[in-house]
């Protein structure tokens, strides 16, 4: 079994008790406006960086990974070396904010599913980072060493 369909079992069976228990306990009010807009703008531009992320690779977008014809620098990719990924997490990360301003889970949960989401994608950025040096070498070393991984300001 590889280590992704390993990763996405984890995954499904880590959030199902999360996900039964926001279920039962849903509240129908908001009690915090002001974190609902604040999740609603992280997920957007969460959206709104993997969707750039994508246009910019254009026909190279694949979900699979895959060794790609040439190194791509421009875009988001000027800023992040993987923009995409860092989309998926805002994106979840707004979803997360919304639910705990729902009051359907505790901050300790959504702490607890973003780092395993963060978790999920460093196996996947590992093993396409190994593929991108081996391809490009000195040309990838040069593209990383002045960009963050991930998370600006922290890898």
């Amino acid at each position: 079994m590889s280590q992704y369909a390993l990763a996405l079992i984890s995954s499904v069976l880590l959030s199902t008790p999360i996900l039964l228990y926001t279920t039962t306990t849903t509240t129908k009010y908001y009690t915090n406006k002001l974190l609902r807009i604040i999740a609603i703008m992280t997920f957007t531009c969460g959206w709104l960086l993997r969707y750039w992320a994508k246009m910019t690779l254009g026909t190279l977008f694949q979900y699979l990974i895959a060794p790609p014809p040439l190194l791509i620098t421009t875009g988001p990719y000027t800023l992040v070396v993987h923009p995409g990924y860092t989309g998926v997490l805002l994106q979840i990360l707004g979803i997360l904010l919304y639910l705990v301003g729902l009051q359907t889970m505790g901050i300790p949960v959504a702490v607890a599913i973003w780092s395993g989401a963060i978790c999920t994608l460093l196996i996947r950025i590992h093993d396409e980072e190994n593929m991108l040096q081996t391809i490009f070498q000195q040309q990838w070393t040069n593209h990383v060493a002045n960009r963050w991984h991930l998370i600006p300001f922290i890898w």
